[in-house]
Order: structure tokens, then sequence, then C-alpha cells
């Protein structure tokens, strides 16, 4: 089961890759499981970065609402914004599916540009997350906003579980993963209790 379109791949590596989503300003939000389809195989990815900026990396945004009350009057009085502006996410891999099942590692090769990228469906996420093998990808990551990406990720996984029992079991092997790092852990557990 597939969830509506974000958009589509347009940089991919074995480790990550970022979609241009088809609704400006519409990225999924920070920690989402994301998929990409290449035959077979589906690569899954957690959202760690999203930003919205102009197409041409040349020509910065200016300030156009003075006058007016609200950013929608702006694209009201400027309707040609949404053709020169862009919303990319960046999500980070941390597994894939093929026709042996779950792996929760890099896959063979990476998203194929022009996949199109949707949010886990429900099953899609129980299925991935029933394990905590995918965190080991998410700490040991150099991105940005892993930490928090992690602990958003964690959070919207537990609405596919038994919320309160999961994010235990995930606070537990956090502990378990970060015992020699126990500020990292302490600070990932906050944002974990959102």
């Amino acid at each position: 089961m597939t969830t509506e379109k974000l958009g589509e791949v347009v940089e991919a590596s074995t480790a990550s890759f970022t979609v241009h989503c088809h609704k400006l300003g519409e990225p999924p939000p920070l920690g989402s499981l994301v998929i990409v389809a290449d035959g077979d195989l589906l690569i899954f990815g957690v959202v760690h970065n999203a930003a919205t900026a102009g197409i041409d990396p040349s020509r910065k945004a200016l300030a156009l609402g003075e006058e007016l009350a609200s950013a929608d009057d702006v694209y009201k009085e400027h309707p040609e914004l949404t053709k020169l502006l862009r919303t990319d996410f960046t999500a980070l891999v941390v597994g894939y599916r093929d026709k042996n099942g779950v792996r929760h590692t890099l896959p063979p090769r990476p998203a194929k540009i022009h996949g199109f990228a949707h949010v886990a469906a429900k099953q899609e996420t129980q299925d991935f997350t029933a394990v905590f093998h995918f965190l080991d990808a998410l700490l040991n990551s150099e991105a940005e906003n892993r930490d928090a990406a992690l602990a958003a990720c964690l959070r919207l996984a537990s609405t596919a579980h038994n919320e309160k029992d999961y994010l235990v079991r995930a606070g537990k092997e956090l502990a378990r993963l970060l015992a020699q790092d126990s500020r990292r852990l302490n600070t990932i557990l906050r944002m974990l209790k959102g």
C-alpha cells in the first residue's frame, strides 16, 4: 500500500537521497519514514532536513509582503513564485526491502533519479520499525539534525505500534547503543518525549 507521491528523487547515493517536492512548502515532517521504489527494491529513508529556496541558487528570495497581511497574500499577488521556488527534503537511507524481506542496511544501489517518494504507510512502518536495527544508520550518520530526526522518527513510528510500549523499548535500545555517551542519550530521550 502506498501513500500520495511527495515528489521525485533529484540526487541519490546509497547513503541518502534528496527529493524535489511536487508541492511547494509541503515536505514530510522531520523524522518521517519515506520510501522510494525501484522495481522490486523499496529503499527506506528518514527525513533529516527540508528546505525551500529559489530554483536559481544565484538569486535569493526577496521580501515582497510589506504591504500585505500574510504569506498567502504574497503568493496571490505573485503567483509566479510557485515556479521560481522549490522545496526539497533529504533522507538518510536506513534500509531496504527486496524479495527476501526487510534489511536494515544500505541498499545494493542508490534510489533511482526521478523515482517517486512517498511516506511509508502504517503497515510498511510497522514492518520496517518492528526491530530497532535502523537506529544504527541514524546514530552513526554525520548528517545535520540526525538526533532530532531520530527522535521524531521514533515518535512517528510509535503511532504504528503500541505507542507507549514501543517508545519504552526504543529508549532501552538507545540506552544500550549509547551506553558510552550519556549526554547524547539524554538529549535524544528529551527530544523523544516531545
